[in-house]
C-alpha cells in the first residue's frame, strides 16, 4: 500500500465500508497508514473513529473523535458519535451534557434527540423524555430511523415502561429494544 498516497488510501477505505458487508478490516489497514503518515487527513480520524466503535474499541474510537473535533468543532455527525462513545462506557453524564451542546447548535438533530429522551426517562425526568421526543416526531421526517425509535420510545413512555440503563446500550437488554444498532454508521 505504500504505493497509495493518502487521499487514494482514504478514498479506497471509504470503497471497503461501503461494501455489503463492510470490510472493516481492510478499511482500518488503510486508515492507520493514513493516521501514521506525517499529514494525516483529518476526516481518516473521524472514520476511523466510527469503525472502533463498531469493533467495541471505545477508548480508541473516543481519541478519533476528540481529535476529529478540535479541528472540526461544529461537525455535527461526530459530536453525536463522540457522545455515543461516552455513552456506550456507561458514561451517561456526560453524553448528555455532548449531546446539550450540540442541540444548542442544531435543536433538530434526531440521533441526539432521541438519545437525550432516553437518558431523561432513564433518570424519571419523563417530562423532559417527552419535550425531546416530540420535537423529535414534529421535525424528523417519518422515514427517519430516530422518527420510529421516538415513537416507539414515547409509547414505552405512555404506557408506564421505565427503562433502565445500566452502561449504556450494549449492557442492557430491556433497553437495547429500544435503542438502533447503527449509530455509528449513519446519521440522517
Amino acid at each position: 500500500m505504500e504505493i497509495f498516497d493518502n487521499d487514494e488510501l482514504l478514498a479506497l477505505a471509504k470503497l471497503d465500508l461501503a461494501e455489503t458487508p463492510a470490510k472493516l478490516e481492510d478499511a482500518l489497514r488503510k486508515l492507520k497508514q493514513i493516521l501514521n503518515s506525517d499529514s494525516p487527513d483529518i476526516e481518516a480520524f473521524a472514520i476511523t473513529g466510527r469503525i472502533y466503535a463498531q469493533l467495541n474499541l471505545l477508548d480508541k474510537a473516543k481519541r478519533c473523535f476528540q481529535t476529529f473535533l478540535e479541528k472540526e468543532p461544529g461537525a455535527l455527525a461526530e459530536t453525536f458519535q463522540f457522545g455515543m462513545v461516552h455513552f456506550d462506557q456507561g458514561d451517561n453524564d456526560t453524553a448528555a451534557n455532548i449531546w446539550s451542546t450540540l442541540l444548542e447548535r442544531e435543536p433538530t438533530f434526531p440521533p441526539a434527540l432521541f438519545y437525550m429522551a432516553l437518558i431523561h426517562a432513564n433518570n424519571n425526568a419523563l417530562d423532559k423524555a417527552r419535550h425531546a421526543l416530540d420535537v423529535l416526531l414534529k421535525s424528523a421526517p417519518t422515514d427517519n430511523l430516530y422518527f420510529e425509535r421516538g415513537r416507539d420510545l414515547l409509547n414505552q413512555l405512555e404506557r408506564g415502561e421505565h427503562l433502565s440503563l445500566v452502561k449504556g446500550s450494549e449492557n442492557n437488554a430491556e433497553a437495547s429494544s429500544a435503542l438502533p444498532k447503527d449509530a455509528y454508521k449513519s446519521i440522517n
